[in-house]
């Protein structure tokens, strides 16, 4: 599964947040973003024992006193970031590092594009009533999405008048919830993928309701992929 950094920071707050086992984080480390999850946490000390970071099987190596920003989000809570340096690291039985959290530098931050993620599911989206057929839904599949948009790919895109900046309506059914989210979502641009098949970029035109909810979905599928396939 491969994920994205897309984040767009609005507000921040000093804060104080505990961590534990069950919490998946984010590693800004070497210019890019490493997804981990935490191993064990003694929050009285500020030490944090999370998986080391790897890219395509391989094991980062990831020297001692380097600082490294972590981000770690909550489900109805929000994103929180802060700095740790690394005091510790093994490569077996597992990799993992030893980081020392600077607690007094954690803050919550307000993000509303959140990170992409590539989920394999299928929506439905319509055209806009431009083309005739504003009442016909067509079923397409998902390439990744945020909380502030999504990109998909379909054949029937294939020569379909389309621009940016017009209007699509969207029904996402995502894997952690039966509920059906419809959304409307502008045009930014067409992409088509390594294959030649015809995408498009759309971003959210949504209340912070809606929003948050699909944000959540993204949290929760995050935590089940980790659980079930690791770092």
């Amino acid at each position: 599964m491969r994920m994205q950094h897309a984040e767009n920071v609005v507000r921040a707050r000093p804060a104080h947040i505990t961590l534990s086992g069950s919490d998946s984080v984010e590693l800004y480390l070497l210019g890019k973003v490493f997804y981990s999850r935490v191993i064990d946490a003694d929050n009285t000390m500020g030490l944090v024992k999370v998986h080391g970071p790897s890219e395509k099987n391989r094991l980062i190596t990831v020297p001692m006193d380097t600082v490294v920003e972590i981000g770690i989000g909550r489900l109805n809570d929000g994103y929180y970031r802060t700095r740790a340096k690394v005091v510790g690291a093994t490569t077996t039985p597992d990799p993992m590092l030893v980081l020392a959290v600077d607690a007094e530098r954690t803050q919550r931050v307000e993000r509303r594009s959140y990170f992409r993620i590539t989920m394999p599911v299928e929506i439905e989206y319509q055209f806009n009533e431009n083309t005739g057929e504003e009442n016909l839904y067509y079923t397409a599949r998902l390439s990744n999405i945020s909380g502030g948009g999504l990109l998909f790919h379909d054949e029937k895109l294939l020569g379909a008048p389309l621009h940016t900046g017009d209007l699509m309506q969207v029904r996402l059914r995502l894997p952690s919830s039966d509920a059906c989210i419809q959304v409307i979502g502008t045009i930014v641009h067409r992409r088509p993928n390594a294959g030649g098949v015809p995408g498009l970029a759309l971003r959210f035109i949504t209340d912070n309701r809606t929003q948050d909810r699909i944000i959540r979905h993204i949290f929760e599928f995050e935590r089940r992929h980790l659980l079930q396939h690791g770092s």
